[in-house]
């Protein structure tokens, strides 16, 4: 009998009992062990507690067995699932905490039930009139009534909606329906859902490109980056940063097709994404030199359904199929490196009151800082196109710039931090991060000047 395989390949001793001088005479009706002269043997007992059948040993011992060998097989993965979705549960009552001490003190948005430069979030509780502010307000505006809400209820720019992808609208939308619940609370909770599931994915990716410590210390500052609060908001980063790290992880094991749904799914749920469709041509077209796997051309092929769909269905519906990037580049804000290099590190200089420009700032020392310790590190091509992808789409938007979820779902600079930190000082930084999270909460829903 072979005994089970240990960590390192190898195979040990066999386990479990066995005779050492004879063997179970199968042929006898008693299934007694004999000597080497035939007889029976004192030491062939059956090894079995009183009340129970002889049989019935065997298969609770195999019970045994098979439950150790599922440990041995998924144990590393179920208690690294569970620390993971510790750390990130606490990191939501932090920024539940953070929420709560706005509506303690009543301060600012929390007087107008949070409206603001954004449509009116549904009714509902203080708590969640907060989290389905900002661009959530957007996302629920198209989940109830559609890219084209009546006009006379809802006074926004024609065609302003076009700048949200319509998956994680149509999400809540489906969820509402099915569940009887409002789409803000069903956001809240979908929210939280795909955040935590995030999050156990980004460890795994993690762990495959490092190790298991890394993959540990880079979740913990993943979910207590400031830039995390909007996986408690209705926004659609959960949702976005869950399917980018599957079809990373995916692209990394050759799973092809895997990874063309993962990233034709992203890509309609959020425009940064679209990195997904390069990240996939690249895998795809070493793929082919190297071991001529044709087959890997499915995932860019399969990427590009959600976009593809999205800009099918704008063009039916205005008849222009760059109706997207219009509304972008007119209603928007456009394109604007120099806003989001020169202006804002100026600006923050010579105004460091301003948080609209201070908070972008900061920004950019971080990405500059990962990018270092990225060129250190040295990971695979692929995860440098994702990382250098998602940084240029944000700097080249006026609108969007170095803000802290951009660089959440750039979360190969965090990865890039978490392998320096040394596990001495990792405690600090960590509360240091839950720190300037709940920070970043209490700033985000009482000024409108600080957007997450």
């Amino acid at each position: 009998m072979t005994g089970p395989t240990t960590d390192d390949g190898t195979v040990s001793a066999p386990v479990g009992p066995g005779p050492v001088r004879g063997e179970t005479d199968e042929d006898s009706p008693s299934g007694t062990a004999r000597g080497a002269g035939g007889e029976p043997t004192a030491a062939a007992a059956p090894s079995h507690t009183p009340g129970d059948s002889p049989a019935s040993a065997p298969s609770r011992m195999d019970r045994r067995r098979a439950d150790t060998s599922w440990w041995r097989r998924h144990g590393t993965g179920v208690a690294a699932a569970g620390r993971t979705l510790g750390a990130f549960t606490l990191s939501r009552l932090v920024v539940a905490m953070g929420l709560g001490s706005v509506l303690v003190v009543n301060q600012g948005m929390a007087t107008h039930h949070f409206t603001g430069p954004w449509p009116t979030p549904p009714r509902g509780s203080l708590f969640l009139q907060a989290l389905g502010s900002w661009d959530g307000s957007w996302y629920l505006l198209i989940a109830g009534h559609g890219y084209f809400p009546p006009a006379a209820r809802f006074p926004i720019a024609p065609g302003s909606a076009f700048g949200f992808f319509p998956v994680w609208p149509l999400v809540l939308r489906g969820a509402s329906d099915v569940t009887g619940l409002t789409p803000l609370v069903v956001g809240v909770g979908l929210a939280f859902v795909f955040g935590a599931a995030a999050s156990v994915a980004l460890w795994h990716l993690v762990r495959h490109l490092c190790d298991e410590s890394v993959a540990d210390r880079a979740v913990v500052l993943w979910v207590f980056f400031p830039g995390a609060v909007v996986l408690s908001m209705v926004y659609s980063e959960g949702l976005a940063i869950l399917l980018c790290a599957v079809c990373l992880l995916a692209l990394l094991k050759r799973q092809w097709l895997l990874a063309g749904c993962a990233a034709g799914v992203g890509t309609g749920v959020h425009p940064e994404a679209l990195v997904l469709v390069a990240c996939c041509l690249w895998a795809a077209g070493v793929a082919v030199r190297r071991q001529g796997d044709w087959w890997s051309l499915l995932a860019p092929v399969v990427s590009l359904a959600g976009v593809a769909g999205y800009f099918l269905y704008l063009w039916n519906a205005t008849g222009d199929l760059m109706a997207w990037y219009h509304v972008e580049r007119d209603q928007w804000g456009g394109t604007g490196f120099y806003h989001d290099t020169i202006w804002v590190l100026s600006e923050s200089v010579s105004h460091p009151h301003d948080l609209e420009a201070v908070v972008p700032a900061l920004g950019l020392v971080f990405a500059l800082v990962g990018l270092y310790l990225m060129v250190r590190w040295r990971p695979p091509v692929i995860i440098w196109i994702y990382t250098v992808g998602i940084l240029l789409a944000a700097f080249d938007s006026n609108m969007v710039g170095a803000r802290p979820r951009v660089l959440l779902t750039a979360f190969p600079l965090i990865v890039a931090v978490a392998r320096r930190v040394r596990p001495a000082v990792f405690g600090m930084v960590a509360g240091a991060s839950g720190f300037l999270l709940a920070t970043m909460t209490f700033l985000l829903f009482s000024v409108v000047l600080v957007a997450p």
